[in-house]
């Protein structure tokens, strides 16, 4: 897989885009594979069981419960550099983000 490997250049030119709408985290039972009609942007499994990244309105229609909403921003790089290999996709408080 080509692409930059540089951490300290990736991170230098880094032009994040900050996504439209609100994002909440929200821990779901069983798969992935019921809750993908609900467009997540982000899954991620832990012994706990399966927490989905949605936008706040999908998670509100879906009726699920969820802690402090969040915006998204997308940063398009390659971060094998990080000990990743695709395009990553930071959620932030509602604070500003750090980088």
């Amino acid at each position: 897989m080509g692409g930059e490997t540089d951490l300290r250049r990736l991170l230098g030119e880094m032009k994040p885009i900050l996504g439209e709408g609100e994002y909440v985290y929200c821990a779901v039972d069983g798969g992935a594979a019921p809750w993908l009609a609900l467009d997540p942007i982000g899954t991620f499994r832990e012994a706990e069981g399966l927490t989905l990244i949605l936008e706040r309105s999908s998670a509100d229609a879906a009726g699920l419960s969820y802690g402090p909403v969040s915006a998204a921003d997308h940063a398009q790089r390659s971060f094998r550099a990080g000990g990743g290999g695709v395009n990553g996709v930071r959620i932030c408080s509602a604070h500003p983000c750090e980088y």
